[in-house]
């Protein structure tokens, strides 16, 4: 029977090849085959196919829209201006990407497509796709469009990047909340090897971008330990107490000596006192590893916040400079900010060089507060860059972030929180984390698909059809935007 089976799917790919190679002038080799005709694997045949099924342009099932897209899946009832990339634009009163061929775009996206190739347990890199990434971009490219998203986010395979619209993104700091004791690191900002390491990072980012136009914006890091709280609590340090630990030679500890200087006057035994130390003059106290400090006096911590906000405007100058540098008509969408872990003084510092504030939060609930307070601080367009709402599995005690009891109750939450998070016209968009569930350590990151790359069909149902209903109504203009229905 399974011989039958695989004979019979044989010859229907050779009838669909005959098709594609009477009715597109480029033949097969367009989508993955070869030219020469080799030996081509059932999977190659299953995983080519998707390229087949969705032709260049970016085309969700059209039946279910209300609305023509351009090549980019830009709404054509939202009318902007043409550009040589995706740019943000207010129209009808909305804050909206505008997609090279000037219309509105509502970015929906999932990220970590990329994770595929991480084994844990089971390789179905190697298994399921032979350790092509081409074949795993297919089937992203096709899942994504059939599923109603019309974005990669970020840590994707390059190669999909030519297909649809696609976040870049880079790790120029070791200071991501998720990295292990042996893997964070703060860094002196000032330092000559240190902004060197920055702008190579930034610099090979952009040139993976090139001039493609799918490329939406740019990324600088993952969820930053900036609170000087939160830090201490999780690290038992924080950025500045790093850079005031460094040798009296290093240039952010000369920085800091001299933020002590202007902060206090010439007193050095009185700040001395104060930080806990013992120094006559500034050559003993420059020496200091500054380990004695009481961390609940507000003087000291409300002036480790201003010395952040120097930290942050060196780091950001490097970054934003770099950024605009190699690649001005690009959009910044800066690091993406752990929700309630982005002091004032960081934003500030951060808004001369970004277009948008991105966004990763917690919870199942839109946390509307804390976003129209961010908006109304910054006067820019919010992205939730990484976010889902995951559910119970069997064998699985724990998973990533605050599951629900089923597919079906983890569906209804995601319909409620796009419609909450979407009737904000400063939102421009939603990415999802995880594309394929992976183990990371001892818990569960769960995708779309589990770990064997079945799809998680009724929790998909009702993602498919949610992303649906956001398109229609936002592509309906200002009147729709306080009338969207909220199932509550």
């Amino acid at each position: 029977m399974i011989l039958i089976k695989k004979t019979l799917f044989i010859l229907s790919m050779i009838c669909i090849s005959k098709f594609v190679l009477a009715n597109n002038p480029m033949g097969l080799e367009e989508f993955g085959f070869c030219k020469n005709h080799d030996h081509i694997s059932m999977s190659d045949f299953r995983n080519n196919l998707y390229k087949i099924k969705n032709t260049k342009k970016l085309s969700m099932n059209k039946s279910e829209f209300h609305f023509d897209t351009d090549a980019y899946g830009g709404m054509k009832t939202l009318k902007g201006k043409a550009s040589k990339y995706f740019h943000l634009e207010k129209i009808d009163g909305r804050h909206c990407l505008v997609t090279p061929d000037g219309f509105g775009f509502i970015t929906l996206g999932v990220n970590h497509i990329g994770a595929i190739n991480e084994r844990s347990p089971n390789d179905i890199f190697q298994e399921n796709h032979n350790n092509d990434s081409k074949s795993v971009c297919f089937q992203a490219r096709a899942d994504l469009l059939d599923w109603n998203f019309n974005t990669v986010g970020y840590h994707s395979f390059h190669e999909i990047w030519k297909h649809m619209p696609a976040m870049a993104s880079c790790y120029p700091v070791m200071n991501s909340q998720w990295r292990s004791e042996d893997e964070f690191s703060y860094a002196d900002v000032w330092d000559s090897e240190f902004q060197q390491s920055v702008i190579d990072s930034i610099t090979k980012m952009i040139h993976q971008a090139s001039s493609n136009p799918n490329v939406i914006g740019y990324y600088w890091n993952d969820i930053p330990l900036w609170s000087l709280e939160r830090a201490r609590s999780k690290k038992e340090t924080d950025w500045v107490s790093y850079i005031r630990s460094l040798p009296s030679s290093a240039a952010g500890k000369i920085k800091y000596i001299e933020f002590l200087k202007q902060k206090y006057g010439e007193d050095v035994q009185e700040i001395a006192n104060l930080y806990g130390e013992i120094a006559s003059n500034w050559s003993e106290l420059s020496v200091s590893k500054f380990e004695n400090i009481d961390y609940n006096n507000q003087v000291i911590l409300s002036a480790d916040y201003e010395f952040l906000r120097l930290i942050a405007r060196e780091l950001y100058r490097v970054h934003g400079e770099t950024t605009r540098g190699l690649d001005p008509d690009r959009l910044v969408f800066g690091e993406r900010y752990f929700l309630k872990d982005h002091p004032i003084e960081v934003l500030e510092e951060a808004a001369p060089w970004i277009d948008v504030i991105s966004i990763q939060p917690y919870g199942n609930a839109v946390y509307t507060e804390e976003l129209d307070g961010l908006y109304a601080a910054m006067k820019k367009p919010i992205i939730i860059c990484d976010h889902q709402i995951p559910f119970a599995e069997n064998g699985y005690d724990k998973i990533m972030w605050n599951e629900e009891e089923s597919q079906e109750i983890a569906g209804r939450a995601y319909r409620q929180y796009l419609q909450v998070l979407f009737s904000k016209s400063y939102i421009i968009g939603y990415h999802r984390c995880q594309y394929v569930s992976r183990t990371v350590g001892a818990k569960l990151k769960q995708g779309l698909r589990d770990e064997n790359e079945e799809p998680y069909t009724t929790y998909i149902n009702y993602i498919r059809d949610t992303n649906q209903e956001i398109l229609n109504t936002i592509s309906r203009g200002k009147m729709e935007l306080t009338a969207m229905k909220l199932d509550l």
